[in-house]
């Protein structure tokens, strides 16, 4: 456009017509739920709501989706979208036009208050679930993604400093976003309260321009989180486009700025251009037609998802159980069952049909007890250990509290309250055969688990709950979820723990990559039951792995066999380890997954093709991402900590950045480095080492043989040490001219 600024013709012409006073509005708000809209100027307004897992309108009609917590746990893209896909569609059916959601920000601690509404401690199982839940949700509205970035904690989170190095930034906090920004056009971003390294997030410039808008090629509009502008004048500098709830005296700000020349019209322009494209973009959408689900098809879907979330986390035979059991129901979460946790996430549900009553519908010997309620013991607490010694199952439906998860606030514990543990271990002590059910949003301690027969972790799996739990203890369903986060049975097994939530104004980020299992793994700590571990009621077999490099990618296929007794679905996880030390490393990162369904005694050849982009590590010398050399391991594992079938390939890296303080090390990555070294450098190695150029030293493929003291000091030592070492028979000007010779290709 005429002002430096590109637009869509269409933005340029209601631009134009928008007083100054209109486009401050357009920026500040219009309410707590809606932009400015200006009908003369043809700009219409946009609607938005929370939550990611329903509609947080009063008075509209809206089912609860599994939070992102359970989705997660489905280990399945094609669930993340039909989750955001069926969502949407009730956000356009109650005329809304943008979702605020979904949250992906990463699990650094068990403990974070919000944890349920994330997806994960992995950001590579983060940005895929992610980024399939928008591709389905924008089929029919707009998601706003959040909340960006780095807000992993509620305390203190409106003004909380994270604070972290830009290796742990860029490879942990920030690559979801970058991949859901990437792969599936989010309409929406919204900037954090929290400070990143000192900086406000929505007036971070680094962020929300050279990162988000530069780098990644984000085309949307940016939104505060909801009170989170720090100083109006600054955030629009920053493109945060738009401040959120209404705020008039901001635009009053916004206005003297202009007429001050602290800030300029163009600046101001900007901001609005994103705004209106978002606005048009939106109207489009609105317009597009679409069938609204039937009551019926919404229960059905809402059913297979929660099915496909559920994670069996130990089944010593007691499951399934046969219909002609005597069941007995234990607890008041099967009659309650836990949907959702609290704060801007929490939407007022319709009938949800529960657990107990969908039991019903399967066992016609059933008995239920409340045993415990929300803040303790129940009055039939005593009777409820009397019917359990005459039932041939307990299912004894367990879990956090709705007020522990929550908005605001974080937990103090990983533990489920005393009463409930007390219930787990007197019923065990009358009957053996019992089954907990846990439902929560996060890790729970299960230091009591020798008393339960099975485990069925739920999370919070929405209003297909019922169905879901009913199908599996029945049958029908086969479990096929899997941890999408480390179930640590003690908080010191976090790598966050000495850091997390007590450092007053300041959340430093000290554990840096080591998040989740990369620190379990790394230091050898067993957790109750690792990230990615869950078992079904059938067995698979892997068998006849291969792996070959292409042009920009690894080529990986494997046999997968069903060899049990029942159809069931697996998660393929494949994760990559490297002997590459130069940079702190992980043992194993996850870097590939997918669910596949096979009937009993079915097999299938599996093919992937996994981009060489996803090996690279943040190079904090160059701030890119590039690819460290070494020998890569990539082993198809039933979770974190156990391979099942594994192949090795070297890989040469990519070219570094060469300059005087490289090291010689540095150069055998690639072979016309180590033929620099063999041929070139030898003779003066030898002088700088062993004080002659005729030292007894053979060098073959950059590697001293035979010499260990003189292989290390070699590789560890700086082109510019050979200068002084050799007293300059080694030149400034041979050292800049190796360095011109190797950093060609950087």
């Amino acid at each position: 456009g005429k002002r430096g600024i590109k637009m869509l013709k269409h933005t340029r012409e209601i631009l134009k017509k928008l007083t100054l006073r209109q486009k401050a509005a357009l920026l500040t708000g219009k309410d707590c739920w809606s932009t400015l809209g200006v009908e003369e100027a043809g700009l219409p307004s946009i609607r938005m709501s929370d939550s990611p897992n329903g509609i947080r309108m009063p008075g509209c009609d809206t089912d609860v989706i599994p939070s992102a917590c359970a989705l997660a746990s489905s280990f399945n893209v094609e669930t993340a979208r039909r989750a955001g896909e069926l969502l949407g569609s009730e956000f356009k059916n109650a005329g809304i036009d943008l979702i605020l959601g979904p949250a992906m920000n990463l699990k650094r601690s068990p403990l974070c208050g919000r944890n349920f509404e994330y997806y994960s401690e992995d950001p590579l199982l983060s940005d895929e679930m992610a980024a399939a839940f928008v591709q389905g949700a924008q089929e029919h509205v707009g998601c706003c993604i959040k909340h960006f970035a780095m807000n992993n904690q509620e305390t203190r989170r409106m003004s909380v400093n994270s604070v972290a190095d830009e290796r742990t930034v860029r490879e942990m906090y920030l690559e979801p976003f970058r991949t859901v920004v990437q792969k599936s056009s989010p309409v929406s971003v919204m900037s954090s309260y929290n400070k990143i390294n000192g900086v406000y997030s929505s007036e971070n410039k680094r962020l929300l321009v050279d990162i988000l808008r530069k780098e990644w090629g984000f085309r949307g509009f940016v939104l505060s989180d909801w009170g989170a502008v720090n100083d109006a004048v600054e955030s629009v500098k920053a493109q945060m486009d738009l401040e959120m709830p209404s705020n008039p005296s901001d635009t009053d700000k916004l206005l003297r700025a202009v007429e001050k020349g602290e800030l300029s019209e163009k600046q101001l322009d900007r901001c609005c251009a994103n705004v209106i494209d978002a606005a048009l973009r939106l109207a489009r959408l609105r317009g597009k037609k679409f069938r609204p689900y039937t009551r019926g098809e919404r229960d059905a879907i809402l059913r297979e998802l929660a099915a496909d979330c559920a994670v069996l986390l130990k089944n010593d035979g007691i499951l399934p159980v046969g219909q002609e059991k005597k069941i007995g129901v234990f607890g008041f979460f099967a009659k309650e069952p836990l949907l959702q946790g609290g704060g801007s996430a929490h939407v007022e549900q319709g009938k949800t049909e529960s657990p107990l009553d969908a039991l019903k519908k399967i066992y016609g010997n059933i008995v239920y007890s409340e045993t415990f309620g929300e803040t303790g013991l129940s009055a039939d607490y005593a009777e409820s250990l009397q019917a359990a010694e005459d039932c041939d199952v307990c299912l004894l439906f367990c879990g956090l509290p709705a007020s522990c998860e929550s908005e605001g606030y974080d937990r103090t514990t990983l533990s489920l309250p005393p009463e409930q543990i007390r219930a787990i271990r007197e019923l065990a002590q009358v009957n053996p055969n019992i089954v907990v059910l846990l439902m929560g949003g996060s890790v729970i301690d299960v230091s009591w688990q020798d008393c339960a027969k099975g485990i069925l972790e739920c999370y919070m799996l929405g209003s297909g709950v019922g169905g879901a739990v009913a199908g599996i203890i029945g049958g029908a369903v086969n479990p096929s979820g899997r941890l999408a986060e480390s179930f640590l049975s003690d908080l010191r097994q976090s790598s966050a723990a000495p850091y997390f939530g007590n450092y007053g104004d300041t959340a430093y980020y000290g554990e840096g990559v080591f998040v989740g299992y990369r620190y379990c793994t790394a230091k050898g700590i067993r957790p109750a039951y690792p990230f990615g571990y869950g078992i079904s009621y059938t067995e698979f077999s892997y068998g006849d792995m291969q792996i070959s490099r292409g042009q920009d990618e690894i080529r990986i296929s494997v046999t997968l066999r069903n060899t049990g007794g029942r159809a069931g679905a697996e998660v393929v996880q494949l994760y990559v380890s490297c002997d590459n030390q130069d940079i702190a490393r992980p043992v194993r990162e996850l870097k590939l997954f997918d669910k596949v369904y096979l009937n009993a005694g079915e097999e299938k050849r599996l093919e992937y093709s996994l981009p060489f982009s996803r090996l690279k590590n943040y190079d904090t010398a160059r701030h890119g991402f590039r690819l460290y050399g070494g020998n890569y391991r990539f082993a198809f594992c039933s979770d974190c900590e156990t391979e099942i079938v594994s192949r090795e390939m070297p890989l040469e890296g990519d070219p570094l950045h060469y300059d005087r303080n490289s090291i010689v090390g540095d150069l055998l990555y690639t072979a016309e480095g180590r033929k620099i070294v063999d041929e070139e450098l030898k003779p003066y190695l030898c002088l700088a080492i062993m004080g002659t150029f005729n030292a007894d030293v053979r060098i073959e493929n950059g590697k001293a043989i035979g010499n260990l003291m003189f292989d290390n000091v070699m590789r560890n030592m700086p082109l510019r040490a050979l200068y002084d070492l050799t007293g300059g028979q080694f030149t400034e000007d041979m050292m800049l001219r190796l360095i011109n010779k190797l950093g060609r290709r950087s």
